[in-house]
């Protein structure tokens, strides 16, 4: 009769532990679902105006910065295209004139 009463006992503990995991979790959804009904704060229409246009200003500064960027990357590449002509050309008459020397 021992061993009945221990099984018992030890069953009786694991409902007891997994009751508590359930109220846990249960009291856990409940604060979850608090917080998503908590107020969420909100700006005024003329502080989301300015917000707006600051934010199209800020993409526009940036939009011209790189247009600047590309711009000066193509005309650099343009001058190391015409210093590699230029070199090229002063190379092959070089050879030229020696060839015909």
């Amino acid at each position: 009769e021992g061993a009945f009463s221990r099984l018992h006992a030890d069953h009786a503990r694991r409902l007891s532990k997994l009751a508590g995991l359930a109220e846990q979790k249960e009291k856990e959804e409940i604060e979850q679902a608090e917080e998503l009904l908590r107020p969420v704060p909100t700006a005024s229409q003329a502080k989301i105006d300015a917000s707006v246009c600051r934010l199209y200003e800020e993409a526009a500064y940036r939009r011209a910065k790189q247009m600047e960027r590309q711009q000066e990357s193509e005309e650099q590449l343009v001058e190391s295209q015409r210093e590699h002509q230029s070199m090229f050309r002063s190379r092959s008459s070089c050879g030229s004139r020696a060839e015909g020397g």
